[in-house]
């Protein structure tokens, strides 16, 4: 058997000829090796292997995900509830009726007989009354979308970020609603509201906001760990598959080393047996005039490996993979916006426009190790949007960017061009460059993701003439 799998190996690497007959042994053991453990791994994952379930593509082609009314609704209970113990009572304040209104430490606001000046206005603008209260509905909020996705084992990011696009608008809610009780207490007797200027709250907003985000940064970072928050309560126990693969490695790994220290300490033996030593006679032979032999010389090419990501963050990271060094780095960038009569349709660019020249230029990334990564959102000719687009507002859900990069291979010289597309949103993640990734391929929400880039790529290599 070994001398059959010897002799075929001989035909296809005419080197293996030249080598001695241990080291054919061993290719030949190493080759065992890896059809053995293809069959294993092929065996669990035939039998023994639980399906995952595949991921959600959790937004739709407005940019909203599944939970998205459940959310809102948790949200809209949260203003209701601010509304009616918080702020309604100062509606009555004027009237002479008694105002008690409670804090978030507990303690109570409470007039009688006073109208809405001085002090009053002053503690209903307070820092101590409505800010703590709505930063108190803000970590409830996303509490509980990170305590739902637990539940029902969803990825936690993409629904933390539509909690916080729904609290910003929240924020503005609470505040607007803020601003027209205040006109309408300061208001004239019998000239009604519009008789004074409305309070401008966009210092208040501006501040919550900047709460807002901080609360965000905190989410995303306590479920960081791959996109999955750590439920386990006390010691982590370990993963039923990951110990199936990692046990199957093993033991294959022991085999191996079992059997190739086995061979090497009777490879005596072995040679003995199966190559025995031939007396060969040697017959005269003609003096035959020398001939010039020509080695073959066997090459092989090797594409670079460079992948290309962009972040939820709208960082652009270019990271070598591949065996050799890469250089010459230049990344420009395409505005592209598309018809948005068009979404659920055929997909058409209404227009596009190039940034500039190259944006940024690297000299060289190493083998395997080079990596380097560009803040995007500091580029000056780039926007990107914090929160979906509002009402009369579809830029950002029709914009996208599309970074063309174009690098060498320091050892052929060899030139490539790879494309890269993400959205205009900030804390979005980029645009699904393969279909067959997605839990939605063949549905129309699944080919609208992927046809995206498509087009976008297209178009580039056309205005490239690649």
């Amino acid at each position: 058997m070994v001398k059959r799998i010897i002799a075929i190996l001989n035909v296809i690497f005419p080197f293996l000829q030249q080598c001695p007959k241990w080291i054919q042994i061993l290719v030949t053991i190493g080759i065992v090796y890896v059809i053995f453990v293809i069959v294993i791994i092929f065996i669990y994952f035939l039998f023994f292997r639980t399906p995952e379930k595949q991921k959600p593509n959790v937004f739709d082609s407005h940019g909203r995900t599944q939970l998205n009314f459940r959310i809102k609704k948790r949200i809209d209970e949260l203003y209701s509830k601010i509304y009616n113990e918080k702020l309604k009572p100062w509606i009555f304040i004027n009237t002479g009726k008694p105002l008690r209104v409670e804090k978030h430490d507990g303690t109570l606001i409470q007039y009688e007989g006073e109208r809405f000046e001085g002090t009053p206005s002053l503690v209903f603008w307070g820092d101590n009354f409505i800010p703590p209260i709505i930063e108190n509905a803000i970590v409830n909020a996303f509490d509980q979308t990170i305590e739902e996705c637990r539940k029902n084992n969803l990825d936690p990011k993409p629904y933390i970020y539509e909690t916080n696009s729904l609290l910003a608008g929240f924020i503005g809610n609470v505040y607007n609603c803020m601003a027209d009780i205040d006109r309408r207490l300061r208001a004239k007797r019998g000239k009604g509201p519009k008789s004074v200027g409305r309070k401008d709250v966009t210092f208040q907003m501006t501040q919550m906001d900047k709460c807002l985000k901080g609360h965000y940064d905190a989410a995303v970072l306590l479920v960081s760990n791959d996109g999955r928050v750590l439920y386990q309560e006390g010691k982590s126990s370990i993963d039923k598959k990951w110990y199936k693969k990692v046990s199957t490695w093993l033991i294959s790994s022991i085999l191996f080393f079992v059997t190739l220290t086995t061979l090497l300490l009777n490879i005596d033996k072995i040679k003995s047996r199966y190559f025995p030593k031939k007396t060969v006679v040697m017959a005269p032979q003609k003096e035959e005039q020398p001939k010039n032999i020509l080695t073959p010389v066997i090459t092989s090419y090797i594409k670079p490996v460079l992948e290309i990501n962009v972040d939820f963050m709208k960082n652009l990271i270019l990271e070598n993979k591949g065996p050799a060094d890469l250089k010459d780095f230049s990344i420009f960038a395409t505005k592209y916006v598309f018809d948005e009569a068009c979404f659920g349709k055929e997909l058409k660019i209404k227009e596009y426009n190039k940034l500039g020249g190259s944006l940024y230029n690297i000299p060289i990334l190493e083998a395997k190790v080079g990596k380097e990564s560009f803040d995007l959102t500091k580029l000056s000719l780039i926007k990107f949007y914090e929160n979906p687009g509002g009402k009369d507002n579809n830029l950002p859900i029709i914009t996208f960017y599309c970074f063309r990069i174009t690098y060498r291979d320091s050892g052929t010289g060899t030139k490539y061009s790879e494309y890269k597309v993400t959205s205009s949103y900030k804390n979005y993640p980029s645009m699904i460059d393969n279909q067959e990734v997605t839990a939605s391929a063949g549905t129309p929400e699944g080919d609208f993701m992927y046809k995206i880039p498509k087009v976008i790529k297209d178009h580039q290599k056309t205005i490239y003439s690649e």
